[in-house]
């Protein structure tokens, strides 16, 4: 929520705004200019979750879409973009990848806004999964994802398979997290102890979707990107609201609605029995086919 409130606070203030990108077009970095960029075409879609039903463990990429100018004569295929909403201000000069500085057709050097001034909102580092061409050629349009869309394809039943079981959850995520070079912000979830068993055989192939939704929905939590590039267990207490201060003279489409609270939780087994339950089973929220149970029926509790 922290976020929106930031977005809020930015667009809240008249001032004069630029978007701030940087490509890592290694071994060095490339700053490139409003110009470059057609006006109005940056969008940024997230969400924790965002089908109609509830699911526990979901982790969605965040999508950032934009149009720009083909003259920047950079391959974005495969990059990462870094992005900010700055304020304007004569903070350091644009340079190209060669480290010259770059000059408008007045003759006038381009400035820029520091990505560290304290008056930036940063939008977050996105990898370009796809880059088209526009009808006329003149420029491209470019999709891109956070680091979350490399989590969920990476195939990782090498590390899978170099484990040794039993092993407590939080040692699991800690590794898996390792294996991939993403960095976890700090958190103690419910059932970091609980010990997985290795009940499930892994061959040539298994995707980070499955092993990291696994891990969040058995702790009730949702995987999120946060903006600094690390991520973020989420958990969504009954009485959180969102914000919507600065939208109430706008054209935000506004709907009340009520959901029935969960009464209880039914995990089942391999084989379709119940394995464990808290609660009643009024409206109960339901765990099938989680790989990180199985082999551990009857050993030990979930939380």
């Amino acid at each position: 929520m922290s976020v929106l409130s930031g977005y809020n606070d930015y667009f809240s203030k008249p001032r004069h705004r630029k978007v701030y990108l940087t490509v890592n077009t290694s071994p060095s970095t490339t700053f490139l200019a409003n110009e470059y960029l057609v006006q109005e075409s940056i969008s940024l879609e997230e969400a924790l979750y965002s089908d109609e039903n509830i699911r526990f463990g979901a982790c969605e990429s965040s999508c950032l879409k934009l149009t720009i100018s083909r003259e920047t004569n950079i391959d974005f295929q495969d990059k990462w973009l870094g992005v900010s909403l700055s304020n304007d201000g004569d903070v350091g000069v644009l340079i190209d990848a060669d480290g010259n500085e770059i000059i408008d057709s007045d003759g006038d050097t381009i400035v820029y806004q520091d990505g560290t001034s304290t008056t930036d909102t940063v939008l977050g580092l996105y990898k370009v999964v796809s880059v088209k061409p526009t009808k006329d050629r003149m420029y491209q349009d470019l999709t891109c994802y956070d680091s979350m869309y490399v989590i969920l394809n990476a195939n990782v039943a090498d590390w899978y398979n170099s484990l040794t079981f039993p092993m407590s959850l939080k040692n699991f995520r800690d590794s898996f997290f390792t294996e991939l070079g993403v960095t976890q912000v700090t958190a103690t979830l419910v059932n970091d102890n609980f010990m997985i068993q290795g009940g499930f055989a892994v061959e040539d192939e298994i995707s980070g979707k499955t092993i990291i939704e696994a891990i969040c929905e058995l702790n009730g939590v949702f995987g999120h990107i946060t903006k600094d590039n690390k991520f973020e267990y989420i958990s969504i207490p009954g009485s959180e609201t969102v914000p919507l201060a600065y939208y109430q003279n706008g054209t935000c489409v506004y709907e009340d609605y009520v959901t029935d609270a969960f009464t209880g939780v039914i995990a089942y087994s391999e084989d379709g029995n119940v394995g464990d339950s808290v609660g009643t089973d009024t409206n109960p929220y339901l765990i099938q086919n989680n790989y990180l149970l199985w082999g551990s029926e009857g050993t030990q509790d979930i939380e």
